[in-house]
């Protein structure tokens, strides 16, 4: 009697287990892969933090990405209410902002809004950002 009991137990549990697994689809609109080099004055810019802001004015999605050493990113899109990031950047318009680190403690920074609109499209997307230096 005990071990019916045991097992009945245990098919419930399984039976409630398998019931709570439920399959979610991931909020995340298609994504298209991103990258591009960030330059100034033809030279590559380390560690520039580059965002895309959609035009779209949606605040559910960060759209960024780092530069290494040669000045590439790869943007990253994140989804604001699940916290889920996948690499790449949904289709649309978009305004591009650049903070460069002036100097090594990340104390000061520079943020350059570039004037140009940039456009994601379906495949992947190349762009390079020049970053034109200040007229005196």
């Amino acid at each position: 009697m005990k071990h019916l009991r045991f097992a009945v137990a245990l098919l419930v549990l399984f039976s409630l287990l398998s019931g709570c697994q439920k399959q979610t689809k991931s909020p995340m609109p298609p994504l298209h892969s991103v990258q591009g080099t960030v330059t100034k004055d033809g030279k590559p810019i380390d560690e520039a933090f580059v965002q895309f802001v959609p035009d779209s004015g949606s605040e559910i999605l960060t759209v960024n990405g780092r530069t290494n050493a040669d000045g590439k990113f790869e943007l990253s899109t994140i989804h604001a209410q699940t916290n889920e990031k996948k690499p790449g950047a949904p289709e649309g318009s978009y305004t591009v902002t650049i903070m460069l680190s002036l100097d090594p403690q990340h104390q000061r920074v520079e943020q350059v809004t570039l004037p140009d609109k940039y456009q994601v499209k379906p495949g992947a997307n190349d762009f390079p950002l020049e970053l034109n230096p200040k007229k005196k």
